[in-house]
């Protein structure tokens, strides 16, 4: 039997698809195994950001004391009363707590760089208690470029990573 000349093989066409399709493969991988991390390491420390101011307001509300996030580039921690002295936290929750070390933070309308809480939940810019006016912006960035916001709601305080 014999075969017919366009039964011998793959077109140049199919061959090239196939490159195309593995060259792509093999970028997404190697990014994602070989140090590419920025957008892996953003996103998990964003919603650490958002369990930690959460449990400050719960903390505040709990406890009837007022409760902070002291913010710095590379670090936050939960205090209470006057924003200054370390807060007793939950069994196994530490204090402070460092974003991982590709991590920087930049936050706006947190002019005090930190953000308490008062009793009944509601977020205020500095330890005297003044309230937020408008939404604060934590945003989160990598080291390549990839970046993550946490916002802070001004009458109720929820924080929300979009």
């Amino acid at each position: 039997m014999r075969l017919r000349s366009a039964d011998r093989g793959f077109t140049l066409v199919e061959l090239v698809a196939v490159l195309v399709v593995l060259g792509i493969i093999a970028a997404v991988a190697s990014f994602r195994f070989a140090g590419g991390r920025g957008a892996v390491a953003v996103g998990p420390e964003a919603d650490v950001l958002v369990s930690r101011l959460r449990l400050a307001q719960t903390l505040a509300m709990t406890r009837g004391a007022r409760h902070c996030l002291n913010l710095t580039a590379g670090a936050h921690r939960i205090t209470h009363t006057n924003c200054g002295t370390n807060a007793a936290l939950p069994a196994g929750d530490v204090n402070p707590l460092s974003f991982d070390a590709s991590v920087t933070a930049t936050w706006t309308n947190l002019p005090s760089a930190l953000v308490s809480f008062d009793t009944l939940g509601r977020p205020a810019t500095d330890a005297a208690g003044t309230l937020l006016a408008a939404t604060a912006t934590i945003t989160l960035s990598g080291p390549d470029g990839a970046t993550t916001t946490v916002t802070i709601a001004p009458q109720t305080g929820r924080a929300v990573r979009p």
